[in-house]
């Protein structure tokens, strides 16, 4: 829980000017997020960040390509929404690698 807070916070500080979604800093005392909900102001940056050997996995990949009228929002967000992975395994170079990354696709 404590690597999972830390680096979440890392890349809240690094990436939160960019973030087009507005998130709170401030964890419940047993919180542990299982990713940076970033979501950047245009979509198709998986694959950029993918050739840089950076996991990002697609959320509801469903929603995007599902006929149904409406939804404009939801599909926005399953297209565009980056669930950047903090877990345990990663240390702050591991965030500080993904962030570049990050800026520099998003720029």
């Amino acid at each position: 829980r404590a690597a999972r807070r830390r680096n979440f916070a890392i890349l809240h500080e690094r990436l939160k000017a960019m973030n087009t979604l507005s998130i709170e800093l401030t964890l419940d005392a047993e919180a542990a997020p299982f990713c940076y909900p970033f979501l950047p102001s245009r979509p198709s940056l998986h694959q950029p960040l993918w050739s840089r050997e950076i996991f990002v996995p697609r959320l509801w990949p469903e929603v995007v390509s599902r006929p149904a009228a409406g939804f404009a929002w939801e599909r926005d967000l399953a297209a565009r929404l980056l669930p950047l992975a903090i877990d345990h395994r990663y240390g702050r170079d591991d965030m500080a690698r993904v962030s570049d990354a990050v800026l520099e696709v998003a720029a």
